[in-house]
């Protein structure tokens, strides 16, 4: 390796070399150092699979250079047939977006990767209900119906995950019957919920406690 990276380093669109510096590094667990990385870009780029794409993908995220990361782990997505190599990698992406605030993309990747992936449905549907379960900034604070129908929303996610603790957590946030009742609206009307969540919602009251 002392050789071949100084080499690299001289002529890093060499493949044959980054080849080399892949296979010793990745045997050897060097896998941590910047010629490392690399060496693998240059051999995605000479030739992408989808293995070494979704590699990157990691390294990047454990940097902190998310865009990097989502490219990779999106192309990676790209190179297989294999449903469940695909789902997760899309469900990366959905993480990724997630960490960056970038909620409606993290939706759209999670909903890909249950639909790829059926065993991640659970777990991508719960994560949707999650971000809306936080969603303040989705709040007007002019109706508790507009702004507590957000917790419905976050309860047909989670009930679809069959995630029946988190549910009963949404439903504790339900608008009470005197909340519906004030807005002059009744239980079972339709009511949309928009800001990114873009979802209609049959109102209902809030559990007595």
């Amino acid at each position: 390796m002392n050789k071949l990276v100084p080499e690299f380093e001289k002529d890093p669109t060499n493949s044959e070399l980054a080849n080399k510096i892949f296979a010793f590094a990745f045997e050897g667990g060097c896998t941590d150092a910047d010629w490392f990385i690399q060496a693998a870009q240059q051999v995605f780029e000479s030739s992408p699979q989808y293995g070494v794409g979704y590699l990157l993908g990691v390294k990047f995220g454990q940097e902190k250079d998310f865009d990097k990361s989502k490219d990779y782990f999106i192309r990676a997505a790209e190179l297989t047939e294999d449903n469940t190599d695909k789902a997760k990698a899309l469900k990366q992406v959905a993480a990724t977006e997630r960490i960056q605030g970038n909620k409606p993309e993290a939706k759209k990747f999670a909903l890909q990767s249950a639909e790829v992936d059926p065993t991640l449905k659970e777990e991508m549907l719960t994560l949707i209900g999650d971000m809306i379960m936080g969603s303040e900034e989705c709040d007007k604070k002019v109706s508790q119906i507009d702004d507590r129908a957000r917790f419905i929303a976050a309860h047909d996610y989670y009930v679809q995950a069959k995630n029946n603790s988190k549910a009963a957590q949404a439903r504790a946030q339900f608008p009470t019957i005197g909340d519906i009742f004030t807005a002059s609206k009744e239980e079972g009307q339709s009511v949309f919920v928009g800001c990114w969540i873009q979802k209609s919602v049959k109102l209902v009251r809030r559990p007595e406690q």
